[in-house]
């Protein structure tokens, strides 16, 4: 028995081919150069191109199913980050052990640098949008009147987290009408996944000028809260 040159594997001794990775174990060993390697990383790691190209395969093929699904598109993302600054800081190398030809170091940080902070901003996109379909999903409108009350309108309201970790209802008041109130108050109820009531709540502020605007937040009372619905708004 001996080991693939391209994969490390174990085969046979008269093996022409290697089972492992598929290639011809008799020919001249290859070598893969920096500058496509870190750009098959840095656009397509998630799918693992880059492993392919280096001699991966197996490791490519499960970064590349790994991909299919939603959930595992995530750690498949830090997976490849992982490798694109291996990669950058010549960490790397191909399946047959031997290093990336061509390496650049300053091309490498500048890699490396865009890659971190492309990274950080599609986190920042992915949880600001996940944030805005928990809202859109539990909130029941973007715009509320009080039918007793025109002058007063909420503008927008959504889940938000509040202190230590509760979730609430954040949103803004708007005072349409030449007056003062002296007292506002905003109540809610809060729902399970059955849509059975759990609880209310309710927030309150004093002077809102006229014409002015207030940022309003409620506590939500338990733990099992899957919607809400903004039930009155009062002032006088």
């Amino acid at each position: 028995m001996k080991n693939c040159q391209f994969c490390n594997g174990e085969i046979e001794d008269d093996a022409k081919k290697c089972k492992h990775c598929g290639e011809w174990v008799n020919k001249t060993t290859v070598t893969r150069d920096f500058a496509p390697t870190v750009a098959f990383a840095f656009f397509f790691g998630f799918l693992g191109v880059h492993r392919f190209y280096t001699g991966y395969r197996n490791i490519g093929i499960a970064q590349l199913v790994l991909s299919i699904t939603l959930i595992g598109l995530i750690p498949s993302m830090i997976w490849s980050l992982v490798d694109t600054i291996c990669i950058c800081l010549n960490k790397y190398n191909n399946a047959n052990g031997k290093p990336l030809s061509g390496y650049n170091k300053t091309f490498g940080i500048i890699i490396l640098v865009i890659s971190i902070l492309c990274f950080i901003f599609n986190c920042a996109n992915f949880i600001d949008g996940a944030q805005k379909t928990e809202s859109s999903r539990i909130g029941t409108s973007n715009a509320f009147k009080d039918s007793s009350k025109d002058d007063l309108e909420i503008l927008e309201h959504h889940v938000c987290t509040l202190d230590f970790g509760v979730k609430g209802i954040c949103g803004t008041l708007q005072n349409n009408s030449n007056k003062a109130y002296s007292y506002v108050q905003i109540s809610a109820n809060f729902y399970d996944k059955s849509g059975t009531q759990v609880g209310d709540s309710m927030t309150n502020a004093t002077n809102l000028e006229p014409n002015g605007k207030l940022k309003f937040e409620i506590v939500s009372d338990g733990n099992n809260v899957s919607s809400y619905k903004i039930t009155e708004v009062t002032g006088w």
